[in-house]
């Protein structure tokens, strides 16, 4: 972050940026300027001020009826479950026309489990261009791995709620604190980060989500994070990221000092246009070696940490009303997904006693509907039929979701 005030001093001269790009239509928003940088709708507010503060946000509530009975006929005991769930705002000040600062923060409820609720910072950043075409950033910024962690609002994926990829694969909403270089070049965009690691001592049988920590352990044992995407032709993405490097586990029950290669790979594409929209991820996690992690954290039996996790989607809509150009929109999709967080253990961790757990690997397919009569309010109905594969326990729910989002000028949908 010094480097950029002093690039600030260095390079004084306005140019032409953000505020002379035009907000683009729904269904063309992966082609923007803002998409092509990593910003989301809402994040990109203050970039379209000549100076001074914007802001934006949405409140989500939702509806979630469960069966009475799990896949194998037992209750599920869970009921029917409603509230706001989530309220976003993003907050950001323009100094000139080179300098940003940004930031989002965020209120999460728990419906279902501890029925509290939680407020973070999921992005605080200094956004310095040096061009049209290359960006520095620094502070605490999101991780631009897969296609919704920078881009999570319920106007920017489809379904009620996040798929199992991007909560339990890639562990959305998931931030760090580092810095680097975002921008494109012709068909190619980038984004190349220095972050703090994972503290693998809270990967579990459920994946690397209770391994996101901010702290100076953490900070000290840094990764990089690579992403590039490709886009081929207009309403169309191919791309992926690697995020990767020496992690370490910190605060286990057996201490250790033990670095663990890890790495993080994800691929996706991304294609709306006409209407339509279709989206597909898929990640893998590698932690070696893992039988050593597995003695840091005392582990036993089924909750073994795998050498290899994995989530993939794939998701499709299609907008009814996409010719009506009012922002009115009317888009059934579908969505089948599958997370496994413990897709390998290795024999030196099967001879330490641990065995493999049945129960991790889900299946889910979601059938839904999409409505907004107005670009800012969107009104979402689906079905979840969610499976384990070889032990299927899963309980299966209909869902309402209802969100209004704001900003602080006219977005043309």
């Amino acid at each position: 972050m010094v480097l950029i005030f002093l690039l600030v001093l260095l390079f004084p001269n306005s140019i032409v940026f953000a505020d002379e790009v035009e907000d683009p239509p729904y269904t063309e928003y992966v082609d923007s300027f803002y998409y092509r940088n990593g910003l989301s709708l809402g994040a990109s507010t203050v970039f379209k001020k000549e100076q001074g503060l914007g802001y934006a946000g949405f409140l989500e509530s939702v509806y979630e009826n469960f069966a009475s009975e799990n896949n194998l006929g037992f209750p599920s005991g869970l009921d029917h479950e409603v509230g706001v769930v989530r309220g976003v705002g993003f907050l950001g000040y323009r100094f000139s026309d080179r300098l940003v600062i940004n930031s989002e923060l965020r209120f999460d409820r728990d419906l279902v489990e501890s029925r509290t609720g939680e407020f973070s910072v999921d992005s605080a950043y200094v956004d310095y261009a040096v061009n049209e075409k290359l960006s520095l950033r620094g502070g605490l910024l999101l991780v631009p791995m897969g296609i919704v962690n920078e881009f999570h609002a319920p106007n920017e994926y489809l379904g009620t709620h996040l798929a199992l990829a991007d909560v339990d694969a890639i562990p959305t909403v998931w931030h760090a604190v580092g810095g680097g270089i975002a921008g494109h070049l012709s068909i190619l965009d980038y984004r190349v980060y220095v972050l703090n690691s994972f503290n693998l001592a809270g990967f579990s049988i459920n994946g690397p989500r209770d391994g996101r920590e901010i702290s100076w352990d953490t900070i000290k044992t840094p990764m990089l994070m690579m992403r590039f995407d490709g886009h081929l032709f207009k309403g169309f993405m191919l791309g992926g990221g690697m995020f990767f490097g020496n992690s370490k586990a910190f605060g286990t029950l057996n201490p250790t000092d033990q670095k663990f290669h890890t790495n993080f790979q994800e691929a996706h594409l991304v294609l709306n246009r006409a209407g339509w929209i279709v989206r597909a991820e898929y990640a893998k996690l590698y932690i070696e070696p893992s039988e050593l992690l597995n003695i840091a954290l005392g582990t036993s039996g089924f909750n073994g940490v795998g050498s290899r996790m994995i989530g993939g989607t794939a998701e499709a809509g299609y907008n009814i009303f996409h010719y009506k150009h009012d922002g009115t929109v009317l888009m059934p999709y579908y969505r089948a997904e599958e997370v496994n967080p413990q897709d390998a253990l290795p024999p030196k961790s099967v001879a330490l006693g641990l065995l493999k757990n049945l129960t991790v690997d889900h299946p889910v397919f979601t059938y839904g509907i999409e409505y907004r009569p107005i670009p800012k309010l969107i009104i979402k109905a689906d079905y979840q039929a969610i499976h384990s594969e070889k032990v299927d326990y899963g309980v299966n729910r209909f869902n309402i979701g209802v969100s209004y989002i704001f900003y602080d000028h006219d977005f043309n949908e």
